[in-house]
C-alpha cells in the first residue's frame, strides 16, 4: 500500500488552512449592509412575480410579458483582488420579463442597487446620480430614480391606450443616435412611470407598443 508522501501531506494542510482561513476573513455578518431606502424600495411595486404586461400596437397586435423573477436581496460589493470577500453588502431590486405571445425572447430587465446611491457612501455617481438600469431586448436606460423620487427629473402627462398617466418621464437607449442597420424592431425610447413601470415604447419600424 503507498502512503501519500510528506510533501503532499503538507500541501494538503495548507490547502485546508487557506480553506478555512478564507472563511474566517470572509465574516459577512460583521460588514456593513446598506438597505434599500423606502422609496428605491416603491420602483418594486409594479412588477409582482408572475405579474403580466401587456401591450397593444396601432394594428390590434399584443403582446404579453410575463414577470418571472422579482427579488429584493444583499449582495456582497466591493469584491477586489485584495478585498475577495467584498467590502460591504448592498440590497438591490432585479425584475425580469419574458415574452409569452410568442418564441421571440431577449432580456427585459430593471435593477436598482442601494448601493448606486440614497444610503450607501460608495454610490459611483453620488446621490444625485443615482440611476436603476433598464435594458429592453437589445436597448438599455437609465432610469433617474433619485430623481424622479426628489422632484428633481422634469415629468410630465401622458395618455396611454385611453388611460392618462402622470409622472411620466421618457427614456432614450443609451446607444445613442438610431443606427441605420439597426433592425425595426429595435427600441430606441420608452415612456414609464414608477407607479406603473413601462408604460408606452417605440420601435425603429414605426410601431408603439400602448400598455393595455
Amino acid at each position: 500500500m503507498r502512503f501519500p508522501s510528506f510533501a503532499h501531506g503538507l500541501a494538503l494542510v495548507g490547502a485546508f488552512s487557506l480553506l478555512a482561513g478564507c472563511r474566517q476573513v470572509c465574516d459577512y455578518d460583521s460588514q456593513p449592509q446598506y438597505p434599500l431606502t423606502a422609496d428605491q424600495r416603491a420602483w418594486a411595486v409594479p412588477y409582482p412575480k408572475n405579474a403580466e404586461l401587456r401591450f397593444r400596437n396601432a394594428a390590434g397586435y399584443v403582446r404579453t410579458y410575463r414577470v418571472t423573477e422579482s427579488r429584493i436581496e444583499f449582495a456582497r460589493q466591493g469584491a477586489a483582488k485584495s478585498t475577495v470577500c467584498g467590502t460591504h453588502q448592498s440590497e438591490g431590486f432585479v425584475m425580469r420579463l419574458e415574452r409569452t405571445d410568442s418564441v421571440g425572447r431577449g432580456d427585459y430587465i430593471l435593477h436598482l442597487s442601494a448601493d448606486e446611491g440614497g444610503t450607501s457612501p460608495n454610490g459611483p455617481n453620488g446621490p444625485n446620480g443615482q440611476t436603476a438600469t433598464l435594458r429592453w431586448a437589445a436597448s438599455e436606460f437609465r432610469v433617474p430614480t433619485y430623481a424622479m423620487d426628489r422632484g428633481l427629473q422634469a415629468v410630465g402627462t401622458a395618455t396611454v391606450a385611453g388611460r392618462t398617466y402622470q409622472n411620466v418621464v421618457e427614456l432614450n437607449d443609451l446607444g445613442g443616435t438610431v443606427s441605420p442597420t439597426r433592425q425595426p424592431w429595435y427600441v430606441p425610447r420608452v415612456l414609464l412611470t414608477k407607479a406603473d413601470g413601462v408604460i408606452r415604447f417605440y420601435e425603429r419600424g414605426g410601431n408603439v407598443w400602448d400598455r393595455l
